[in-house]
């Protein structure tokens, strides 16, 4: 539980520093290369 709070806080820094689009696409790139490899 304790670990959940942990990282809503360092994504919540990520988005103050304007990382949070990058982390953002870079988790959409992942979602859309699992699932083109699921499809294969």
């Amino acid at each position: 539980m304790r670990k959940v709070v942990e990282e809503e806080r360092a994504l919540v820094g990520m988005q103050k520093e304007g990382i949070h689009e990058e982390w953002r696409f870079n988790g959409l790139l992942s979602v859309t290369a699992l699932t083109s490899s699921a499809r294969q």
